[in-house]
């Protein structure tokens, strides 16, 4: 465990140096997650400024920040988000984009949907990409979670954040019809979108991070495209081979773009260590 700590270390200062050298970086997009704010994300923000002196980095707000998180549908929250992005005309040449839980879910919206002014590299950070099933208990009281589970997708909860990826294996016909936002840009049904497909293929790198001990993004791989399924029930365990191949065969991205990065330690020494700019960075190689 040391001497990997200690390859780390060297592998990031290598990276921050390389980093330092490049003239003209892009700027960086930070997007936070569900019950988040832009606030609660600056320390990412201050990682990339103290590497990067002078880049610009948006940290983005959506909404009221931790309220509308979870009470404005995921629809609308990446159509605010989009609105925000061209509203910046310090984005309009490309940046880069990190989406953090939810926040990676958004942003994978965005460039989807939108993306006028083009994303560069992606890096999803611990978002349900493959959607959720469980893990909120620490988020909804538990009446309502009684409540949502057993009709994640009624009307009573559709402007729920939550209810927009959430993906019940033991009602994935219902979910395909009803979910009112994972469904369409994971291209599951029948009907796909080539331009969703299109504007995923057209950045350099999407960098997906995930924890096998995450207790929040259910199941962990989830972040790695995995999922449960029907009728076992079992996680879809997280591989690169298989991940790239079921990506690319959702018309989700190309093998060739798709980095994955999987630790089975706790999130805050790890990420702290690598940091976000260093990651930028490997995204760019």
């Amino acid at each position: 465990m040391a001497v990997w700590g200690a390859s780390v270390t060297l592998c990031v200062a290598a990276l921050l140096l390389a980093v330092h050298s490049e003239p003209n970086v892009p700027p960086v997009v930070i997007m936070h997650g569900i019950l988040g704010s832009a606030e609660r994300v600056d320390i990412i923000a201050d990682w990339i400024r103290e590497a990067i002196p002078g880049i610009y980095v948006h940290n983005m707000e959506v909404g009221n920040g931790a309220g509308n998180s979870m009470n404005w549908p995921m629809d609308r929250q990446v159509a605010t988000f989009c609105e925000n992005i061209y509203l910046d005309p310090k984005l309009e040449r490309g940046f880069n984009l990190i989406g953090f839980s939810q926040g990676g879910l958004i942003a994978r919206g965005y460039i989807e949907r939108c993306n006028k002014f083009p994303v560069i590299n992606f890096m999803s950070w611990t978002s349900p990409q493959g959607g959720q099933f469980g893990g909120i208990q620490d988020i909804i009281a538990p009446e309502l979670y009684v409540l949502f589970n057993a009709a994640p997708y009624s009307d009573a909860f559709r402007n729920l954040s939550l209810s927009g990826y959430w993906r019940d294996p033991y009602r994935l016909p219902e979910y395909l019809e009803k979910s009112s936002f994972l469904a369409d840009i994971n291209n599951e049904r029948e009907q796909k979108n080539q331009q969703y497909k299109n504007n995923i293929m057209s950045l350099k790198t999407m960098m997906l991070l995930y924890s096998t001990l995450d207790q929040v993004v259910s199941p962990p791989e989830s972040a790695a495209f995995g999922n449960y399924y029907f009728p076992q029930s079992q996680c879809l365990c997280c591989t690169k081979s298989t991940h790239v191949y079921v990506c690319v065969n959702k018309g989700t991205v190309h093998s060739q773009q798709l980095k994955l990065s999987c630790v089975t330690g706790l999130f805050p020494c790890f990420f702290r260590s690598l940091s976000a700019v260093a990651l930028m960075r490997l995204c760019s190689l």
